[in-house]
C-alpha cells in the first residue's frame, strides 16, 4: 500500500462521489471541485507518467515547487502513488525551515507552477503546471521544458503500484506522523508549497476535505467578506 492508498482508499470505498479539493480562485474568478474518483484520476496520470513516461522508481524523489492551486493539491498524491517522496524545491526562505531532503541527491523530476518556472533553470528534467482554472490552457515554456499536464494526460485514469512502492517516506522535511490531522471542510488560503501538502495530508488522513482560497482581494474588508462567503457556501468547519 502506498501513501496515496493509505490515504484515499477508505474514501473510494465510502462515497468515491464526494467532495475532496474545492478550489476558489479569485484570479480566475473560478470555482472547481473535484470529487475522490476525479483526484485520484489525476493522481494517476501522474503516477503513471513518472513510472512508466520517465522511469521513475520507488525510492526517488520528486521535487515541488507549486503556487496553491487544486491540480498542485493533487501532485503529490501522484508522486505518492508511483512509490516516490515529494521533496521541497522553493524559496530560500520556505526552504530554510525545511528539510529539503538529501542536498546531494538529485531528484528524478521537478515540479512547478507556470508562475516559478525562472527559479529553476538548472533542473535537469522539468515540468510545468499551468495555473488556469482547467490547468490545461496551452503554456508557452522554453526549449527542454514540459508541460505536466500536456504529458501526463495520456496516461490511464487507474494505476496499479509496483511492488515497494508503499516503502518510500512521503514527505522529506518531516514525518508524516507529526502533521495535525484536520477533519472536516478545512479551508486553506494561498498556502506555501509545503504548507498546502501538509493540509493535503492532515486533512485527507483525518478523512476531511480541502476547500482551497487563492488570489483574493487585497482589501482587508473585502477579504473578509471573500473568505466569509466561502466559509458559509462550503460548510467549512473553523
Amino acid at each position: 500500500m502506498t501513501f496515496t492508498d493509505d490515504l484515499l482508499a477508505p474514501r473510494m470505498a465510502a462515497d468515491p462521489a464526494a467532495p475532496l479539493i474545492t478550489h476558489y480562485d479569485a484570479a480566475e474568478d473560478s470555482r472547481i471541485e473535484l470529487s475522490v474518483v476525479t483526484s485520484l484520476n489525476w493522481a494517476a496520470k501522474i503516477a503513471g507518467f513518472l513510472r512508466d513516461g520517465i522511469g521513475a522508481l520507488p525510492g526517488d524523489e520528486v521535487a515541488i515547487d507549486l503556487s496553491p492551486h487544486w491540480l498542485a493539491a493533487a501532485i503529490p498524491l501522484g508522486i505518492w502513488w508511483a512509490g516516490c517522496s515529494v521533496r521541497l524545491a522553493g524559496s530560500a526562505a520556505e526552504q530554510s525551515t525545511h528539510d529539503g531532503g538529501d542536498a546531494d541527491s538529485e531528484p528524478v523530476a521537478t515540479i512547478c507552477t507556470i508562475d516559478r518556472l525562472g527559479a529553476h533553470d538548472d533542473a535537469d528534467e522539468l515540468y510545468v503546471a499551468g495555473l488556469d482554472a482547467f490547468a490545461m490552457a496551452p503554456l508557452d515554456l522554453p526549449p527542454g521544458v514540459s508541460s505536466l499536464v500536456s504529458e501526463a494526460r495520456i496516461f490511464p485514469d487507474s494505476f496499479a503500484p509496483s511492488p515497494g512502492a508503499g516503502a518510500q517516506r512521503p514527505l522529506s522535511w518531516i514525518d508524516t506522523s507529526a502533521v495535525i490531522q484536520r477533519p472536516g471542510r478545512v479551508l486553506s488560503v494561498d498556502p506555501g508549497t509545503a504548507e498546502m501538502v501538509e493540509t493535503v495530508v492532515g486533512t485527507f488522513a483525518a478523512g476531511g476535505s480541502l476547500v482551497l482560497a487563492t488570489g483574493g482581494p487585497t482589501d482587508d474588508a473585502a477579504r473578509t467578506s471573500w473568505l466569509d462567503d466561502i466559509r458559509a457556501a462550503e460548510k467549512v468547519d473553523d
